[in-house]
């Protein structure tokens, strides 16, 4: 269940388009019988940048997350048959998380350049 909660916010978040970073709590009951709940805070974080060629660091607000979250990230880019991009997360810890997109052609990989995707990251805390 705990799972499916997050997958459910996950969807959510992504869902809702955004200017600049967003961060915050979501309030979770979790049945843990017939009669309890817990009720307990998952953190998130959500923001867009234009990649820069080199990778982007997403810094977390101070204390938001206590472990290193979930990290999803998604490319906005133009459509295209000849190329294709692939995402590498390179670190990722409590208060950041650093993206590398390179552009895979038909004979070259290379990284992406200045401006040329767009780069989407949620972050849910543990």
């Amino acid at each position: 269940m705990k799972y499916f909660t997050r997958l459910f916010l996950l969807f959510l978040i992504i869902n809702f388009h955004c200017e600049g970073a967003t961060s915050g709590y979501f309030e979770v009951h979790e049945p843990q019988t017939v009669r309890l709940s817990e009720t307990r805070l998952i953190s998130y974080f959500v923001d867009v940048v234009s990649y820069t060629n080199g990778s982007v660091t997403f810094n977390f607000p101070a204390t938001l997350f206590s472990d290193p979250p979930i990290i999803k990230v998604s490319l906005q880019i133009a459509y295209s048959t000849s190329q294709a991009y692939v995402i590498q997360i390179t670190a990722n810890s409590a208060t950041s998380a650093t993206v590398r997109v390179n552009l895979l052609t038909t004979s070259t990989i290379t990284e992406a350049s200045d401006d040329e995707v767009m780069v989407h990251i949620l972050a849910i805390g543990n």
